[in-house]
């Protein structure tokens, strides 16, 4: 800051020649308001950039947990609906066999390997067919257990993106639903996509 002098003289005169002298012209106010403008302009434009760059990150992780919300609610549903469809409503079996190995060698068309589940250990085997899985195709196969009830498994390979994420294997918890009296189990094992239904137990009253 200027210093008034303390010399001789009235201090009005010194005081303007000061402040003429430090103020700006015509020319430099300009200059100084531009600078002003286009740093609020860059200011306004980096924040509408940082907000946009918010909003977008935002939309993708909705999209994202929306995508693997309807896969991993709904899809599950669907299978139910559609296995217990076909438990209760048997249509004739492609191959009558109790051997998992005759199985494979007739349904040529499944583009996976059928396999024998865990869950059936202890079951009957008598037979498979062909049918659908969410639109891929599948194979049901019937078992008997020793007191004479029919189970289904369905199988169709498994794709994470037509499926969602499932449990891998019987050492995770299968989902377990029931529709008309029909209790469903879904998971994954081996690369299969495994689905068992059989008629669920009465409620003891």
């Amino acid at each position: 800051m200027t210093e008034v002098s303390k010399g001789r003289g009235p201090l009005r005169p010194q005081l303007k020649q000061m402040l003429e002298r430090d103020r700006l012209d015509d020319r430099q106010y300009a200059q100084l308001q531009r600078s002003l403008d286009s740093r609020g302009t860059r200011t306004g434009q980096n924040r509408r950039r940082a907000w946009l760059a918010s909003a977008a990150a935002l939309l993708l992780s909705f999209g994202v947990w929306f995508s693997w919300h309807t896969v991993s609610g709904v899809v599950p549903g669907r299978i139910a609906e559609e296995v217990t469809t076909n438990h209760i409503h048997l249509h004739p079996l492609d191959i009558e066999t109790s051997s998992m190995q005759r199985v494979r060698s007739r349904l040529q068309r499944l583009d996976f390997v059928p396999v024998r589940p865990d869950a059936a250990n202890g079951l009957t085997l008598l037979g498979a067919r062909y049918c659908t899985l969410q639109g891929a195709i599948a194979t049901q196969l019937m078992f008997l257990t020793p007191d004479g009830s029919l189970v289904t498994f369905y199988q169709a390979a498994y794709d994470p993106q037509r499926f969602g994420d499932l449990p891998q294997g019987l050492q995770e918890r299968p989902l377990t639903l029931v529709r008309q009296g029909v209790e469903i189990r879904i998971w994954v094992e081996r690369g299969v996509v495994m689905a068992r239904a059989q008629t669920a137990a009465p409620t003891p009253v």
